[in-house]
């Protein structure tokens, strides 16, 4: 089964939500995905140099808003290193995505 980590700055209901849906399709597809917060799986607040290496370990891939992954350098060749996918949404203005509006992002994407 592979792994969707969705990173803390959304919140934790999404991914529940998402895995509760996902579980659905994972009865008729072959390929089938579990949906978790990475809160929930590393400890909370853990740093992102501690959850990359066991996610990408574990073949998982990540959705984040935290584009500071992508451009601190050290950070970036940790997640390519260790092959873990990360897919980075980037909110429209500083406020950020409303709830709703980052459910429809993280469905449409």
């Amino acid at each position: 089964m592979t792994t969707i980590y969705i990173d803390e700055n959304f919140a934790p209901q999404l991914a529940k939500s998402l895995n509760l849906i996902q579980s659905h399709l994972n009865l008729k597809e072959k390929i089938k995905f579990q949906v978790i917060s990475i809160g929930e799986r590393f400890e909370r607040g853990a740093k992102d140099e501690d959850w990359i290496p066991m996610a990408g370990n574990e073949n998982a891939v990540v959705i984040t808003q935290d584009l500071r992954i992508q451009t601190t350098r050290h950070q970036r060749d940790l997640y390519n290193q260790f092959g873990l996918g990360v897919f980075f949404i980037s909110a429209p203005s500083k406020k950020g995505f409303s709830f709703w509006e980052m459910v429809l992002q993280l469905i449409k994407r």
